[in-house]
C-alpha cells in the first residue's frame, strides 16, 4: 500500500463527517453549518466528488488553505496592550475541516497498516492516550527501581497515603 492509494470517498462517509461537525460556522464559509447539516442529503454528493477529485489529483485546493486568524487573550487580567498576551486562533472553512477528516482516516489507516508508528506512540492512535503512556512510564520506573528501592518506590508512586509505609519502615528498623 502506498500513500497515493487512498480509498474512494463515499457519500455515506461524507454524510457521517457532516453530521458530526460542531455547529460553528467559519467566517470563510459561504454556507452556515446548520444549513449544511439540514441539506446533507443534497450536499454530500458534490462534496464527495470534490474530495475524490482532490485525492485523485493529490492537491489540497489553495482556497481551503486560508484561515481567519483571531487574536485571543491568553488569560483574564493580563495586559491587553502587549501582543505577547494573545494567542492566535485560526478558523478554517468547513469544507477544509471535512477534507482534513477524510484524509486523516486514510492516513491513519496507511500508517497503522505499514507499521510506521513506534509501538510506544500514544498520540493520534485509537485506544492509546496520555494515561496509557503514563502507566507505561510508571511501570518502567517500578521495574527498574524494584531491586533497590521497592518499599520507597511503592510508597512514592502509590495513590494511597504514604504515611503507612513510613510507619511500617520505622517499625521494621526498630525491631
Amino acid at each position: 500500500m502506498t500513500l497515493t492509494d487512498f480509498s474512494i470517498v463515499t457519500e455515506d462517509e461524507v454524510t457521517g463527517v457532516i453530521t458530526l461537525l460542531p455547529p460553528k460556522t467559519s467566517p470563510l464559509d459561504c454556507l452556515p453549518v446548520s444549513l449544511l447539516k439540514t441539506a446533507v442529503d443534497v450536499m454530500a454528493q458534490p462534496l464527495t466528488r470534490l474530495a475524490h477529485l482532490s485525492f485523485a489529483a493529490g492537491i489540497f485546493p489553495s482556497r481551503y488553505k486560508l484561515g481567519h486568524v483571531i487574536p485571543l487573550l491568553k488569560k483574564p487580567g493580563i495586559s491587553k496592550k502587549d501582543p505577547a498576551s494573545y494567542r492566535p486562533i485560526t478558523n478554517l472553512s468547513t469544507f477544509s475541516k471535512i477534507l482534513e477528516k477524510l484524509v486523516l482516516v486514510r492516513l491513519r489507516t496507511h500508517v497503522l497498516a505499514t507499521r510506521n508508528l513506534n509501538r510506544l506512540q500514544s498520540a493520534y492512535r485509537p485506544d492509546h492516550s496520555t494515561e496509557s503512556a503514563l502507566v507505561k512510564v510508571v511501570s518502567d520506573i517500578e521495574i527498574l527501581s524494584a531491586p533497590f528501592f521497592s518499599h520507597w518506590t511503592s510508597a512514592l508512586l502509590s495513590t494511597r497515603s504514604v504515611m503507612p509505609y513510613f510507619v511500617n519502615a520505622l517499625s521494621q528498623t526498630s525491631e
